[in-house]
């Protein structure tokens, strides 16, 4: 809906359930998700597509991320536990972080069991955010005049992110909040 909505490119994040698959072929994964993203199409056709369904061991976590936005991390450390104890009682070492919030709990999962294998979705989303908004793989993006927004960090942080996204030369504005 986004994206036919929109003419700026729209990015998502997808839970990392390839990696974790592909990595363990023979072993159960869990996902930490919210319901939205469980019940998603994609979600159920990826894992038929990668042979793990039946595999794949999904958790709902509706309410977690908003316990992180509120820096509530001692409740959402309680909001795992009795999922992570499911998890440790199923055998299962394979934890796919299903929502961009997750990864500050990843100290947490690891006090809670050292030999949790995670994984989250960050790394390809950058990887493929980098690919579609490098000018030598997009006319359009090439063409285009940079506005670039800062609103925390340092100048030092600003002047580094200008100079990553700006390698093109475009036309450009900088504005810090």
């Amino acid at each position: 809906y986004l994206r036919e909505k929109y003419t700026i490119p729209i990015f998502g994040m997808e839970p990392a359930i390839k990696p974790a698959i592909e990595e363990n072929p023979n072993e159960q994964v869990a996902v930490l998700a919210t319901s939205l993203t469980l019940r998603e199409d994609k979600f159920e056709t990826l894992g038929k597509l990668l042979g793990g369904q039946d595999k794949i061991v999904p958790y709902n976590c509706d309410g977690l991320a908003t316990l992180i936005d509120k820096e509530k991390i001692g409740e959402a450390a309680g909001f795992l536990d009795p999922i992570l104890e499911d998890i440790k009682s199923k055998k299962i070492k394979n934890i796919v972080l299903g929502c961009t919030h997750y990864i500050l709990m990843k100290p947490i999962i690891y006090s809670f069991d050292s030999s949790f294998n995670l994984y989250d979705g960050n790394t390809g989303t950058v990887r493929h955010i980098k690919n579609s908004l490098n000018p030598e793989n997009n006319e359009e993006i090439k063409e285009s005049k940079l506005d670039l927004i800062l609103n925390g960090g340092t100048e030092d942080d600003f002047e580094i992110s200008y100079r990553y996204l700006n390698s093109a030369n475009r036309e450009s504005n900088k504005y810090v909040r």
